[in-house]
């Protein structure tokens, strides 16, 4: 599978909606950065996907990124930045 970032959006939502064990099915690795981990476990904490993050990350679904040169295309694999939100846009509408 190819490798996908994550923004703290998909999981939120799918957490919310309890589809949140879908994301590992479909996208692996699944990344994402320290300040969406911190968006939504530390500042998030008690609210939906928080608790799943967590868990998400301790199995090893989720691995954290750091971006230290944005001009390089070697810091982060070449993922589609997009996979994610459009697997989660249908769930997104539900929610509002």
């Amino acid at each position: 599978m190819m490798p996908s970032v994550s923004d703290s959006g998909p999981f939120i939502y799918l957490a919310t909606l309890h589809y949140i064990d879908v994301l590992p099915h479909y996208f692996q690795p699944l990344l994402t950065l320290h300040h969406v981990y911190s968006e939504v476990v530390t500042q998030g904490s008690g609210r939906p996907g928080a608790h799943e993050l967590t868990t998400m990350c301790e199995r090893g679904e989720v691995r954290l990124v750091e971006i230290n040169n944005l001009g390089s295309s070697s810091s982060v694999p070449r993922p589609s930045l997009t996979i994610t939100e459009s697997a989660c846009w249908p769930w997104h509408r539900m929610c509002q």
